[in-house]
């Protein structure tokens, strides 16, 4: 269990990381970004004191789910989707809403206020609002007090808004003062004992309501809300599935591949300490060649789309004739096939091109299954990025030629002879949340914001990968990219422990992705 010295460590740990990586740069410069980094360390550290103030409560850490997905608000003929830093589910309830600032102003106290009541009316089950602030900027007495009355602004605020209940907790002393930023050494403030105690004691009293006893935990009831939430399926909901009769028998009669679950093939151990924790320049199909038979643990993937981005060191500005796009693929895939180890894993994220209507999606995992592999699941990434054009030309307000928007990709996820992967369970790391998450297979997230700064134009984001390497991988486990560009797989495989190999025909999006490796094994050292 997360302590309160193990919070004081990590707020250590991210401000003197975020030291580091703002030093020497001009303020003006930078002024977006560190606010940004500031919130995310606070919503980093109140996650973890919602866990704290959850086990005063209960013990069983599969009854509380922490979130951040939109929550859909219907006014009108009008759909606004309300995004908050944390949401706070207790037994799948939206209970506690959380707002994480660096700092608050009073403009965006009163933005939040307006969420929360709109907020409050969708979804009546939620009993508190927290704002979460690093430093004060809202006046009154929050950098002083702990349990602060506030400011006349807010409280002036709150009355024109009594069916919120808002909680303000400051996590440092004093106010904030511009000329003394927290990512200068010299204007370091610690946290607190005193301020984080306050913290779990709020949060411990939001997620307890004084009517009926379950499972240890007071609770109201709130049958008659619960047909408005929008959360994901539960095992009461499987329950209610249609049910088949003799569903066994149909499944051997269908012969699909469900009980392939054993190994038949002999693999033998091989030292793999040459190639293991590199990143290759060069082209895949003659790398792979090289490489040794059953040795990678899972692939995570995405090929160039032939869409006609400019990709780095592409000599044919990713336009090429489909067919020989889909055989370079192939060669690709048979030399992917042949490394991997039985029970191995392979992620494949494809974005078909709409405008070609070419099933790229398809086409590759038709091949797949062709080289022998088994299909396992399709994921469906919704990135919900709405820059689609309406009609092709011709179509508007027509049946002749509609032109369909799609705001997600696709992963097809494949695995070597057999669909179960045994594996040491010391070296499993996805908790019991991610897992009842993520096996729901569309992923909300966001797409890869720094594509300009590492000067590529189609990277997929770190959560991605975290999800497909912590559900389908263990510890240990070697990962490799064949289109690695500039290295989310091979960085974010080593943040969690595998080993990694990566392959890329460009040398500088091979030099990039050594350098994001390198800034993360500085940056743990610096701890």
């Amino acid at each position: 269990m997360i302590s309160i010295e193990d919070l004081k460590l990590k707020y250590k740990r991210a401000i003197l990381a975020s030291q580091k990586l703002y030093a020497d740069r001009r303020g003006k410069d930078t002024a977006g970004a560190v606010r940004y980094t500031k919130g995310k360390i606070v919503e980093d550290i109140t996650k973890d004191i919602i866990k704290i103030a959850w086990s005063k409560i209960s013990s069983d850490e599969d009854r509380l789910r922490m979130d951040k997905k939109k929550i859909v608000i219907k006014t009108n003929d009008e759909v606004y989707k309300l995004s908050q830093d944390i949401n706070v589910y207790i037994d799948d309830e939206l209970r506690v809403s959380v707002e994480c600032k660096s700092y608050t102003e009073v403009a965006m106290y009163k933005r939040v206020l307006v969420d929360a009541s709109l907020l409050k009316q969708a979804v009546p089950t939620i009993n508190s609002f927290f704002i979460v602030q690093l430093e004060n900027f809202l006046g009154g007495d929050y950098g002083k007090d702990i349990e602060a009355k506030g400011s006349e602004s807010v409280i002036t605020l709150n009355r024109l808004f009594p069916e919120v209940n808002t909680v303000v907790i400051t996590l440092l002393d004093g106010d904030r003062d511009i000329n003394k930023p927290l990512h200068k050494p010299e204007y370091y403030k610690p946290l607190r004992d005193e301020r984080l105690n306050y913290a779990i004691e709020q949060f411990r009293k939001a997620m307890l309501i004084d009517q009926n006893i379950k499972k240890g935990v007071i609770r109201e009831p709130f049958d008659k809300y619960k047909k408005i939430l929008m959360t994901y399926p539960d095992a009461k909901l499987l329950r209610r599935e249609r049910k088949v009769v003799d569903r066994a028998q149909k499944e051997k009669i269908r012969k699909g591949t469900k009980d392939l679950t054993t190994i038949e093939s002999k693999v033998t151990e091989i030292d793999v300490s040459g190639i293991a924790n590199k990143i290759i320049c060069g082209d895949s199909e003659i790398i792979l060649k090289e490489f040794p038979d059953n040795f990678v643990d899972i692939i995570i993937t995405s090929p160039p789309y032939n869409f006609g981005l400019e990709y780095k060191d592409d000599k044919n500005k990713d336009a090429i004739y489909w067919r020989d796009y889909f055989d370079k693929l192939n060669r690709i895939w048979r030399e992917c096939h042949r490394v991997l180890k039985p029970a191995g894993r392979f992620c494949v994220n494809v974005q078909p091109l709409f405008s070609d209507y070419m099933p790229t999606h398809h086409i590759i995992s038709k091949q797949l299954l062709e080289l022998g592999l088994l299909w396992k699941a399709e994921i469906l990434w919704e990135k919900h990025n709405y820059n689609c054009k309406y009609t092709a030309w011709g179509s508007w307000k027509s049946p002749s030629m509609p032109y369909l928007k799609y705001t997600w990709e696709f992963v097809e996820v494949f695995c070597k002879e057999s669909h179960k992967k045994a594996g040491d369970p010391t070296k499993i790391d996805i908790t019991g949340d991610e897992f009842k998450k993520w096996v729901y297979a569309k992923w909300d997230i966001a797409p890869e914001s720094n594509m300009k700064k590492y000067n590529h134009p189609a990277m997929f984001p770190e959560e991605l990968v975290v999800r497909l390497l912590k559900l389908f991988s263990y510890q240990g486990d070697i990962v490799l990219d064949p289109f690695n560009g500039v290295g989310t797989t091979t960085l974010i495989a080593h943040k969690l422990k595998r080993r990694y190999i990566g392959i890329d025909i460009s040398e500088e999006y091979c030099r990039t992705a050594e350098q994001r490796l390198k800034d993360e094994q500085r940056q743990v050292r610096l701890f």
